[in-house]
């Protein structure tokens, strides 16, 4: 079980422990949600948001997104830290990077969008606005790896720890306080996450076109 004041890497440790029960669990889930889109509108997105006790006695929510392209799941672990404020960390089946959200994330967004919610009613919002995301880093040679992932509301700041494979999330910034020289930045970010939300093969045609669309406009430039 996760305590109050572990480090984030106890915690990824603890929540990866707890992902096979979690995707377990859920796949009755899945295949309603998979009927639920056939049944309907088939170019639609139907999106859930699930909360979970573990047999471990963490608290889990689980996004489920599904579309033509298919069915995707998103794992988020939550807990309260020694000063009772959330936190959260995103875990993923594959092993690839997970996220940590400090309580400042939550905080941010707080000010931003849901000033007169429970603190439980927050993270559900936050992780139903912002499930997909695209990654982008500052600088692989710096000493210290900063992480921007952006969101559909805005962009989370962070630190690597490359031994860990995690990213420590520490800020919050909405997309209207984007500095001018962030906009071209976020707007390929944006593209990421579009590409996100696709079947794999539908996103290797989109980028095709794309690559082709930008070397006709060196062309004539």
């Amino acid at each position: 079980m996760i305590l109050p004041d572990m480090r984030a890497v106890d915690v990824l440790r603890h929540a990866q422990r707890d992902l096979p029960a979690v995707e377990r669990k859920f796949q009755r889930a899945k295949e309603l949600l998979v009927r639920r889109q056939l049944k309907g509108d088939r170019k639609a997105v139907v999106i859930e948001i699930h909360p979970y006790k573990a047999p471990s006695h963490n608290n889990w929510l689980v996004v489920l997104r599904c579309c033509k392209a298919g069915m995707q799941a998103f794992h988020y672990c939550w807990y309260r830290g020694a000063d009772r404020r959330m936190r959260a960390i995103y875990v993923r089946p594959d092993g690839g990077t997970a996220f940590h959200y400090s309580k400042h994330v939550f905080d941010q967004y707080s000010d931003r969008f849901s000033p007169d919610v429970t603190a439980e009613e927050r993270l559900r919002q936050f992780f139903l606005e912002n499930h997909l995301w695209a990654a982008h880093t500052v600088d692989l040679m710096a000493d210290q790896i900063e992480d921007i992932v952006s969101v559909n509301q805005g962009w989370l700041f962070g630190v690597r720890d490359q031994e860990e494979n995690l990213t420590l999330l520490t800020t919050f910034v909405d997309q209207g306080k984007f500095f001018p020289d962030q906009h071209a930045l976020e707007e390929r970010l944006e593209f990421e996450r579009l590409l996100a939300g696709m079947g794999e093969g539908k996103r290797n045609l989109i980028r095709k076109l794309r690559e082709a669309s930008e070397g006709e406009q060196r062309k004539v430039a």
